[in-house]
């Protein structure tokens, strides 16, 4: 049947979930956030409008409904809201209008950028000081991905954003599964050993040498095969040292 009210929100709750998500995971990326801080920038300067860069901000939420709330929710609701359930309704409904109508409240963007701002500077310092993969360098990026994730924006600033690192992601999988076909077909190494010696190592310069000191039985195969995998392994490390993130992280 048609979506009731409560459905439409319902579904709309789990997408904006899933943006939310993407941006945190965007927002780890070397230079999402510092785009961003800089487009806003520009914005101060009255060299960009601020619809430019975002078309709203997501709301956090208490509740994110499972998959068996948004099968449900397609199903006619009874006709049984109170007026105070249906009043709120037509509220957010309007506020979401008037928010296309009107573009992004430059008083509320000035605040989420001013705090993603902070945000940021501590991300640096917590880097600099400790080490990216500190525990103190994670608190912070987590702080920081979670003020990024609420921005809603534009398909121009988010497509690029998104691109970056799914184009990372497309170059970093293309080299492990060259170097998987070689060491599974080639070597004739079994695919969970490979899994198991290969996780968390990828872009370790020894990890050929170390296979062939262990796996007695591969070592002639892997000896041959240890160039193919070494210039894989170099193009992996190269990643890894262009985004400053582990292999295992991108």
């Amino acid at each position: 049947g048609l979506l009731t009210r409560e459905g439409e929100i319902v579904i709309a709750k789990r997408i904006e979930e899933g943006i939310r998500e993407s941006m945190a995971s965007i927002s780890v990326f070397p230079g999402s956030v510092e785009h961003l801080l800089s487009e806003y920038e520009l914005v101060k300067k009255e060299e960009r409008r601020l619809a430019d860069i975002l078309t709203g901000y997501l709301n956090p939420m208490e509740h994110v409904p499972s998959a068996s709330q948004v099968a449900a929710a397609a199903e006619p609701a009874a006709e049984n809201k109170t007026k105070a359930e249906k009043d709120k309704a037509d509220k957010d409904k309007k506020d979401d209008e008037d928010e296309k109508d009107n573009g992004p409240d430059p008083v509320e963007a000035k605040k989420r950028f001013d705090s993603l701002r902070r945000a940021h500077n501590k991300v640096l310092a917590a880097i600099e000081k400790h080490g990216r993969y500190s525990e103190q360098a994670q608190k912070q990026l987590h702080t920081r991905a979670e003020v990024f994730k609420y921005f809603k924006l534009t398909p121009r600033q988010l497509d690029p954003l998104a691109k970056n690192v799914r184009d990372a992601i497309s170059q970093i999988r293309r080299q492990e599964r060259l170097i998987m076909r070689i060491c599974v077909r080639e070597v004739d190494m079994k695919r969970k050993l490979f899994l198991k010696e290969f996780q968390s190592q990828e872009s370790e310069s020894n990890w050929i040498d170390a296979q062939i000191k262990k796996h007695k039985d591969l070592a002639d195969k892997l000896q041959i095969a240890k160039p193919e995998i070494e210039r894989a392994q170099n193009k992996l490390a190269s990643m890894a040292e262009a985004t400053g993130l582990q292999i295992s992280d991108i």
